[in-house]
């Protein structure tokens, strides 16, 4: 977990991705915190970028309200109203088993 969050905040910094995942790597195995078995490299060595290695553009995050949110909402006003509805209309008397 350690690596792959190193890798990920260093993406927006516009290196390639191969670069990017070698200076984390190379960022982990510095680390003196971590224990000697996490620094096996069956630990952080199966991490291989794949595809294009050019830069991630990072499109900054909106302000506005999004889709999602109003969507949830929609559906939680659409859950009372049906919570409403089922409690005027009387269950069927079910015959018993």
């Amino acid at each position: 977990a350690k690596l792959i969050d190193r890798f990920m905040a260093s993406l927006p910094d516009g290196q390639t991705i191969d670069m990017t995942l070698r200076a984390a790597k190379l960022a982990y195995l510095k680390d003196e915190t971590l224990e000697s078995k996490a620094l096996m490299p069956w630990v952080w060595g199966a991490f291989k970028p794949y595809g294009s290695m050019a830069p991630v553009p990072l499109k900054p995050v909106s302000q506005g309200p999004s889709w999602l949110v109003i969507g949830g909402g929609l559906l939680a006003v659409l859950a009372v109203l049906l919570l409403l509805l089922r409690r005027r209309i009387p269950a069927p008397n079910l015959p018993k088993l």
